[in-house]
């Protein structure tokens, strides 16, 4: 249910945040009980530790925990390196990986100069991503693989190690809520990202969001799916959660809100705050309640705080014990 971002972005902008200290929190969540351990990716809008690297890395310190990324954009790299590189990293983790894939955000600034960098139009990024992903598919469940898009070219491949899990590991599709400021999807104004979640994904990843966004949205993919086909229940739902627990209130909302500035590099509203989950322990366990409630399944903690590792530990003491044994 709970998974933790082990923010490959922070070395940057916590200056006790080493490398090894986020492998430290790495291997930690795991004995605290935690089901999941993820990584986000972005080369130049928001520069961070190379995220299959890092899982490597974490695959080796761990033996139970999932693997996944919070988000891949697999429209940055060629298909066959995704499909060979991921494929890798499901055998080296004994099958323990899900790949959340988007379309990224950031900066206006940056994403512009990322789009150019790796040749992709303005407005392309969604398209590029869906065929990324269905070329990484065809790679991982066919002996030879011909694929012709707009963005991808393939011709009689045959990718020679394929994951450990069958038929492939799980792909979450990012949409919706504040996840990235600058890219953000409101329910009932642009269906396309909904829809990829409906077409290609396994699981639906969404940003930080109101209880209520949440439950629009999941409606909204819920139709596109029955409209594709697809059992909707078969979609698993995944939220990602800006926290920063305090037993002062106060407290909780200025370092949270000093921390996700600095992560996201712009200047966060009221508006933006109603999204997170800064306060008590009680605060947020009461918030977690609510989006149970509109049917999400697995919550992904981005800890913007100071010291993210005694987060960690103080939600596993403080909270993480009403949710146990909960599906």
């Amino acid at each position: 249910m709970f998974g933790i971002y082990v923010n490959n972005r922070a070395p940057l902008y916590l200056p006790d945040y080493s490398t090894n200290r986020l492998l430290e929190a790495g291997s930690l969540a795991e004995a605290l009980a935690f089901d999941s351990l993820w990584v986000g990716d972005s080369a130049i809008a928001k520069p961070r530790l190379e995220p299959l690297l890092v899982l490597s890395a974490l695959a080796a310190r761990t033996s139970r925990i999932k693997l996944g990324t919070s988000i891949f954009q697999p429209h940055l790299r060629h298909p066959v390196w995704t499909a060979l590189s991921w494929a890798s990293l499901d055998r080296i983790s004994d099958g323990r990986t899900i790949l959340g894939a988007g379309i990224g955000g950031g900066p206006a600034k940056g994403m512009t100069k990322e789009a150019e960098v790796f040749g992709l139009p303005k407005g392309g990024r969604g398209m590029a991503m869906v065929e990324s992903i269905e070329a990484v598919k065809a790679l991982w469940t066919q002996d030879v693989v011909t694929f012709e898009g707009k963005y991808v070219h393939l011709q009689d491949v045959t990718l020679g190690y394929k994951p450990l899990q069958q038929p492939h590991p799980p792909i979450w599709i990012g949409a919706g809520g504040w996840g990235s400021i600058s890219t953000r999807i409101e329910p009932g104004t642009n269906t396309k990202p909904f829809d990829r979640v409906a077409q290609l994904g396994d699981g639906w990843f969404m940003g930080p969001a109101l209880p209520s966004e949440f439950d629009q949205s999941w409606t909204t993919i819920q139709t596109l799916a029955q409209e594709r086909g697809r059992d909707p229940q078969s979609i698993h739902r995944a939220m990602e959660v800006w926290i920063n627990i305090n037993d002062v209130r106060e407290k909780a909302f200025e370092e949270g809100r000093t921390l996700m500035e600095k992560y996201y590099q712009v200047s966060f509203s009221d508006t933006h705050l109603e999204r997170a989950f800064l306060g008590t322990p009680a605060d947020v366990a009461t918030k977690f309640e609510s989006f149970l409630k509109a049917g999400a399944q697995t919550f992904v903690l981005v800890f913007h705080a100071m010291d993210p590792i005694e987060q960690m530990k103080k939600f596993a003491d403080d909270v993480l014990p009403s949710f146990q044994n909960r599906t």
